[in-house]
């Protein structure tokens, strides 16, 4: 599209505004018309990535071609103690995968409507579709056992919540290797508290030289530590008298420790954003 002045510019602007489609957004419909005017918020729009406690970031197909990440995995699931001897990426039959998964999304696949499909089964599975052929591969934990030195399998349904949500976790490294804004809902569900401060260190080493963010909510207070994240980063929600939410910054507060008074502080209700419970006695 050739540069149009600026008054011709704003009347093309009008233009878009009246004529975007009620199912459609306004800066979608800018980048779709060639409008560069509003690029730059459209593209932070799309490095947003929103987890959510129950969202599984299940792509395995980024485990077979991603050397760090799968680094990764194997690091974080020895360090975290899980009892985790190591992480197994192999070919199976794509057919036999395929079999196991619904009707309705085989024939999407089929469509090649889906390029790359992640399945959850007994195992971990990933399908692709690659230049008229399937391929799948079975991503598969190993636990070692101490005494005997045998390899044991588990299901997923018989690992723990916490290894299942670490494992689902880990994709965000490779979000923040391409900038992204990351939210996440509940950080801490099914974690252990050292578990979720091992797994920040590593979003922080991994964006040593990339500008991603990654932005939690928590009720693990013991991630309120001044050595690990700064002041100006700690935000706390606490509901009004209108029942409200009501967004303060740690900064805010005249007295801040960097010891482990800072959670006995805030458990106490110094801070706000506790709840406040009532003794049924009382």
């Amino acid at each position: 599209m050739k540069s149009i002045p600026n008054n011709q510019n704003d009347v093309f602007i009008h233009f878009l505004l009246k004529g975007t489609p009620e199912n459609k957004l306004f800066l979608t419909e800018s980048i779709d018309r060639n409008l560069d005017d509003f690029r730059e918020v459209y593209d932070w729009f799309r490095r947003i990535v929103v987890i959510y406690p129950d969202t599984e970031l299940q792509s395995y197909n980024l485990l077979l071609n991603n050397d760090f990440l799968l680094e990764e995995y194997r690091r974080l699931m020895k360090l975290c103690d899980l009892g985790i001897d190591g992480l197994l990426v192999k070919p199976v039959d794509a057919d036999e995968v395929m079999n196991q998964i619904p009707l309705p999304i085989q024939n999407m696949f089929k469509a090649e409507l889906l390029k790359n499909l992640t399945v959850k089964l007994s195992d971990r599975y990933t399908v692709s579709f690659q230049e008229d052929a399937k391929e799948a591969h079975l991503i598969q934990i190993s636990h070692k056992m101490p005494l005997t030195g045998e390899n044991v399998k588990f299901d997923i349904a018989e690992e723990s919540d916490g290894t299942n949500r670490l494992f689902d976790l880990i994709p965000i490294l490779t979000l923040i290797l391409q900038d992204a804004i990351i939210l996440v809902d509940e950080l801490d569900r099914s974690l252990h508290p050292m578990i979720s401060r091992s797994f920040i260190k590593a979003v922080f080493n991994a964006n040593l030289k990339q500008q991603a963010q990654m932005i939690v909510t928590t009720h693990d207070a013991t991630l309120l530590d001044v050595q690990l994240l700064r002041r100006d980063s700690i935000w706390f929600v606490r509901r009004n008298f209108k029942m409200e939410s009501d967004l303060s910054l740690l900064n805010e507060f005249a007295t801040v420790r960097n010891d482990k008074a800072l959670q006995k502080a805030y458990l106490a209700g110094l801070y706000g954003a506790v709840p406040m419970i009532k003794d049924e006695r009382d």
